[in-house]
């Protein structure tokens, strides 16, 4: 009897683990060999964007954007909005800054992404992506896939003082968890993978403080840009949820203050950017 009972607790419990979530992420990788960007001539996708901003309501929005094959086959290019305007969603707007290339399970680029907009203590924020892996549908999970080092160099204006800085930087992509499913705005989608990309930034100022040149952070390491986006096999891109951010280095406020310069702009924001596809034509 008591041999039967504990069968039972045992059978049961390998039933509901086996049941209870979509996420296999867990599971040893199997090859994959789907097409999870279409790029076929006239395959259409639209997208809800919203912003979302705990810091500041003004930035609070909702826009769509309406993504089109501009040009098919290998390399190819996507077009947003028809060119009237730009993307409202931020990864739309990576896929829209240059060429996309697939390659075996890769899907690289090679174009521009830029720091959060409202970072506005450099003006050439555009940094640029050669050879970019985007995603590989057979890496393994939490495997990195790109890395990009540079360094930004740039001049402030703050109330008349020419201050000269230096960004350096690291644009990353890694492979995130397979999902057998995912909901996105009222319609299910199977057979999911998932990356990331994260962008970390140092930004560094030399200030003139009684005729002696003394460098100071004004952004610590910190990751000020970071995205997941999701693909749904033989669809594409179906959500991506993005945060862009930044926090100026409190010893460099201290340091204005006592040299009386007022910044005009925030000194943190989070800003949290979402993209969910809401219809697709797919050939």
């Amino acid at each position: 009897m008591k041999t039967n009972a504990l069968y039972f607790i045992l059978s049961l419990f390998i039933i509901v683990s086996c049941s209870s979530s979509d996420d296999d992420g867990n599971t040893p990788n199997e090859p994959i060999i789907g097409n999870y960007y279409p790029s076929v001539a006239n395959n259409t996708w639209i997208y809800n964007v919203e912003n979302l901003s705990i810091d500041d309501a003004t930035l609070n929005s909702t826009g769509v954007d309406l993504v089109e094959i501009n040009t098919s086959g290998n390399p190819f290019t996507i077009e947003v909005n028809s060119g009237n305007s730009s993307a409202n969603g931020l990864m739309n707007a990576i896929l829209n800054s240059g060429t996309l290339n697939r390659s075996g399970s890769t899907l690289g680029i090679n174009g521009t992404i830029n720091l959060p907009e409202q970072l506005e203590i450099i003006s050439n924020s555009s940094l640029n992506l050669s050879n970019f892996v985007l995603y590989d549908l057979n890496a393994n999970i939490n495997q990195q896939l790109s890395e990009i080092n540079d360094v930004l160099t740039d001049e402030i204006n703050i109330n008349g003082s020419i201050i000269p800085i230096n960004a350096i930087y690291s644009i990353t992509s890694t492979r995130r968890n397979n999902l057998n499913s995912l909901d996105v705005d009222g319609e299910t989608f199977n057979d999911i993978i998932s990356t990331e990309i994260n962008v970390n930034i140092t930004i560094t100022a030399t200030i003139d403080i009684a005729g002696s040149s003394t460098t100071v952070t004004v952004v610590n390491a910190q990751d000020v840009l970071n995205i997941t986006s999701f693909f749904a096999e033989d669809i594409g891109l179906i959500q991506s949820e993005a945060t862009q951010s930044y926090t100026l280095d409190p010893a460099f406020l201290n340091l204005l203050q006592v040299v009386n310069i007022t910044l005009d702009f925030p000194t943190s924001l989070s800003v949290d950017n979402t993209q969910e596809l809401d219809s697709f034509q797919v050939n």
